[in-house]
C-alpha cells in the first residue's frame, strides 16, 4: 500500500449535516471504507493527514472522524458547538510505525456521548500518540475522554495530563 500526505489547513468547516472532517482509508478502488472499517484490501491507500488551524463548528454528525491508521497530526483547531451521537472527535490509533498527534486544540460547547475517543486497532503494538495542550470547556458530553476502544490496544489508556479541563480545581 502507499502512504499519501493530505493537508487541511486554515478553513472554516461550518454547519454540515454530517461530519465536519472525515479522513480515512480508501480502498484499492478509490472508495472510502464506511464506519471506520480498515478492510483487508492490499491495494488500500493510506494517508498521512495533517489538519491544522481550522475552525470546525456546528456540524451535526461530529467534528472529526479519523478512520485511517497511517498516522495524523491535528493541531491548533477550534472545535466548537458540534453534536455527535458517539464522539465529537474520533481518531483511529496509529499502526506501530506511525504517530498520532492531537495537541493545541480548543474544544468547547460540543454535545454527544464523548468529546474525544481513540479507536483501537487489531494490532497489539500500535504506534505512538501525543495528546497534550488541548482545552476542553463548556462541554455537554457525557465523557470528555474515553479510553481506547478495541481489545488489543496497548497501552489500554491514554495519558491525558497537560490538558485543560475547564477548571482550576484539582478535584474536579
Amino acid at each position: 500500500c502507499s502512504l499519501t500526505p493530505f493537508t487541511v489547513t486554515d478553513n472554516i468547516i461550518l454547519d454540515n449535516s454530517g461530519l465536519g472532517i472525515w479522513t480515512g482509508t480508501l480502498s484499492g478502488a478509490g472508495l472510502p471504507y464506511p464506519s471506520c472499517e480498515q478492510g483487508g484490501d492490499a491495494a488500500a491507500q493510506y494517508r498521512a493527514f495533517t489538519v491544522t488551524d481550522n475552525i470546525i463548528v456546528g456540524n451535526i454528525g461530529g467534528a472529526v472522524s479519523h478512520c485511517d491508521s497511517g498516522g495524523a497530526i491535528y493541531t491548533g483547531n477550534t472545535i466548537t458547538n458540534n453534536n455527535a451521537v458517539t464522539a465529537v472527535v474520533q481518531l483511529s490509533a496509529p499502526y506501530s510505525s506511525e504517530e498520532l498527534t492531537f495537541s493545541n486544540n480548543h474544544m468547547s460547547g460540543n454535545s454527544g456521548n464523548v468529546s474525544f475517543l481513540i479507536l483501537g486497532i487489531s494490532s497489539a503494538n500500535p504506534g505512538t500518540y501525543t495528546f497534550e495542550n488541548n482545552t476542553f470547556s463548556d462541554s455537554q458530553t457525557t465523557y470528555l475522554v474515553q479510553p481506547p476502544l478495541g481489545t488489543k490496544f496497548n497501552p489500554p489508556s491514554i495519558d491525558v495530563t497537560n490538558n485543560w479541563w475547564g477548571t482550576t480545581n484539582d478535584t474536579e
